[in-house]
């Protein structure tokens, strides 16, 4: 059984489609999944001891750069 966390992440957000899965990493490497939900993204990380946690795109692109998640 192969991991199939879903597509990469556009970098940007009109090129998203909704309730789609998402892949990327944080700036410090781990994988994060993502998916967007009526106009609202929640992630994941994948491995580490991050907590997930929701938000606008901007909130997401600031997790991403950060490392960190606000929930």
């Amino acid at each position: 059984m192969s991991f199939n966390p879903g597509l990469p992440l556009p970098d940007a957000e009109h090129k998203t489609s909704e309730a789609a899965r998402y892949y990327t990493l944080a700036a410090d490497y781990r994988i994060v999944v993502l998916e967007r939900r009526s106009g609202r993204w929640y992630w994941h990380f994948v491995a580490g001891h991050r907590p997930g946690g929701s938000g606008t795109w901007a909130e997401l692109q600031h997790v991403l750069q950060s490392g960190g998640a606000r929930g």
